[in-house]
Order: C-alpha cells, then sequence, then structure tokens
C-alpha cells in the first residue's frame, strides 16, 4: 500500500511517508535514514500524528536529544512497539560521528 502511494523503493517510500507525516512541523526536514531522526523530534512528530495526547509536541526542546529519545520510545513501547534501538546507542552514534548515525 505504501509503494502505491508513494511510488518507488520500499525505502524512498518509507522516507516519503515520514516526510508526509511530519509536514508542517517545526524543526523537522527528513531527508534520510540516519541525522534527520538523531534529536528525537522526527519520532515524537510521527507519534504525535497518531497518539497527540502521548505528547505535546510544542513543549519539545531540539537541544534536549535524549528527553526527545526517551519520550518517542516510552511512547512507542506504551502502544506495543518495540524500540529496535536504544537511547543510548542513538545518543552513542551520534557522538561517534558528530552528524548522527
Amino acid at each position: 500500500m505504501l509503494l502505491r502511494r508513494h511510488g518507488g523503493s520500499r525505502r524512498n517510500s518509507l522516507l516519503r511517508w515520514c516526510q508526509s507525516r511530519t509536514q508542517g512541523y517545526k524543526n523537522i526536514e527528513i531527508t534520510n535514514f540516519s541525522s534527520s531522526w538523531e534529536d528525537g523530534l522526527a519520532f515524537c512528530a510521527v507519534y504525535h500524528t497518531y497518539l497527540p495526547s502521548h505528547i505535546s509536541y510544542i513543549s519539545l526542546n531540539p537541544a534536549d536529544k535524549k528527553a526527545n529519545l526517551c519520550l518517542a520510545f516510552q511512547t512507542g513501547e506504551s502502544v506495543g512497539i518495540p524500540a529496535s534501538l536504544t537511547v543510548e546507542e542513538m545518543l552513542s552514534a551520534i557522538d561517534l560521528t558528530g552528524k548522527g548515525y
């Protein structure tokens, strides 16, 4: 269904879906599956589109990556979506490259 709606490869289709879900959200420009997600805002925005009562998006601080990632991962887990990465893994990947994982 995603491929039909957004066309192209699965990866590009998923990227376009993420872009469409987060369109209009402040401080988000999804261009890839690495640095676009490092501050946690994109994760929070995607969850906010489905679960607005779980995340107060306007109160998030882009500089507080750890808190944003924790909130996003906890929100997912609260509705049965297990995290495939930990917050620590995300933050250490950012620290190693200086740009994101």
